[in-house]
């Protein structure tokens, strides 16, 4: 009984071998894509909407931190 039970789960997993492959491969295309290619190739050139926010959300980003950065080296110098 139990060489029969291991003998269908061998044939079980060897059937969906072919499956389980194709399912690996896709999870390892997924992982290497990048979230900011919303283009493909020859369109990538113009700048999307998505990467235009991005840009500026940096920007505004790092002025508030060399804003907060110029306050703080003021208020830390003392003054003779």
């Amino acid at each position: 009984m139990l060489i029969a039970m291991m003998s269908n789960s061998y044939q079980d997993i060897f059937n969906q071998a072919d499956v389980e492959w194709k399912f690996a491969r896709s999870k390892l295309w997924i992982e290497y894509f990048d979230d900011t290619a919303t283009l493909p190739p020859p369109f990538n050139m113009i700048p999307s909407p998505k990467s235009l926010f991005y840009c500026v959300q940096w920007c505004l980003e790092s002025i508030y931190q060399s804003n907060r950065t110029i306050g703080f080296n003021f208020r830390s110098t003392r003054v003779s």
